[in-house]
């Protein structure tokens, strides 16, 4: 079976991991659905700060009382740093997450084009031995890259 790059995209565009599905690459599916749920949960839980923070910043505005009435050091002041730095937070999570979905998307297309060059005999990856021409110097291990027209 041929694998299409565009339903690849398309695929792991409607959802994410379905591109890898689709490739047969099911190892990195756990990882996207992982980085993608990290980042959801991540700028979930600094919108629950943001708007925590956000009502005591008001309720301290208006001289009413709040969750963190009578902490001290606890001003109008610090309460509005907080929630500033909570909903920065939140939005750096939010850009994050796009940017790993889309490069979740990215992988499936690319991986999709690579299929067919994964078995060229042409294309070759192999450990080698490198030995200094002077002798000099002891070998050492490295990878050759093979390509022959």
């Amino acid at each position: 079976m041929k694998i299409s790059p565009t339903k690849a995209g398309l695929y792991a565009a409607i959802l994410p991991g379905l591109g890898q599905a689709y490739n047969k690459k099911y190892w990195k599916i756990p990882i996207v659905l992982g980085a993608i749920g990290t980042g959801v949960g991540i700028a979930m839980w600094n919108d629950k700060q943001y708007r925590r923070y956000r009502e005591a910043f008001i309720a301290e505005l208006n001289g009413q009382k709040h969750e963190f009435t009578g902490i001290a050091g606890v001003t109008k002041d610090v309460l509005g740093r907080t929630q500033d730095r909570a909903k920065r937070q939140r939005d750096y999570a939010i850009a994050i997450t796009a940017g790993v979905y889309l490069l979740s998307i990215i992988d499936a297309v690319v991986d999709a084009h690579l299929a067919p060059i994964k078995n060229d005999p042409d294309l070759a990856f192999a450990p080698v031995v490198i030995m200094d021409p002077t002798g000099f110097e002891p070998s050492k291990p490295g990878i050759g890259i093979r390509y022959r027209f």
